[in-house]
């Protein structure tokens, strides 16, 4: 199988559409946390990562003809590492740190929840693939 099928345009538009819904959950998530003084903030801060990949993943593969491991892998590696890649942008002006301080053991970590998240999603969209309603064609 080539790979330009595994990095299409159309994946790189659901991950645009992920990567600033999971910034933003997590940074309000964060800035509840400090607020309130509540951890319990902080671990949904933690679950918002591979929960918004779970679910971008789902509603990526569900729609697709191609249902391969090798598919939803390289899928999932594409957007873990542009999520990096982000991040990594966004470290210096927002943050006022070196880029290279997100690829922590920490940080790697997490995207190997997001990236396993994926390969979830894409299971769960190949055992249970988008039915058409009674009465839809």
């Amino acid at each position: 199988m080539m790979t330009h099928v595994f990095f299409s345009f159309r994946s790189l538009l659901w991950w645009l559409g992920l990567f600033p819904t999971l910034y933003i959950a997590s940074v309000m998530l964060y800035v509840t946390t400090v607020a309130t003084g509540n951890p319990s903030y902080l671990y949904l801060a933690q679950l918002a990562g591979p929960g918004l990949f779970l679910l971008f993943g789902w509603l990526y593969f569900r729609k697709l003809e191609i249902q391969t491991f090798e598919f939803h892998f390289a899928t999932g590696l594409m957007w873990v590492v542009l999520t990096l890649a982000g991040y990594a942008l966004l470290m210096r002006p927002i943050y006022g740190v070196s880029w290279l301080s997100v690829f922590g053991v920490g940080t790697l970590v997490g995207q190997a929840a997001n990236l396993a998240a994926v390969l979830i999603a894409g299971h769960i969209a190949k055992k249970h693939p988008n039915r058409s309603l009674p009465g839809n064609p």
